[in-house]
């Protein structure tokens, strides 16, 4: 499904402006440790180096990255959600 350019755009304004307070760093920080936290870090890396003994580096992200997408713990998703969520709010107040 194709993302609107009115939506790229919204998704370009809201990353610069967390960017430009620091909040950026702060959520992927958040993000890195959460996913550490629930194992998804090993299971992505385990998938990629199966992958990685029988096929190249393309087919590997091409296989790879929907998985990764699609097993993203519910959980993380909604926190960091928020956080950018709650930026968004203070932003626009």
């Amino acid at each position: 499904m194709p993302v609107a350019e009115t939506e790229v755009s919204l998704y370009a304004q809201v990353r610069r402006s967390l960017i430009e307070n620091g909040e950026w760093d702060q959520i992927q920080a958040v993000l890195r440790t959460r996913l550490n936290e629930v194992g998804w870090v090993d299971e992505v890396k385990s998938e990629s180096k199966e992958c990685s003994r029988r096929l190249d580096i393309q087919a590997v992200l091409e296989q790879v990255t929907p998985h990764a997408q699609a097993s993203l713990p519910m959980a993380v998703k909604k926190e960091i959600l928020g956080l950018i969520k709650r930026h968004v709010e203070k932003k626009f107040e």
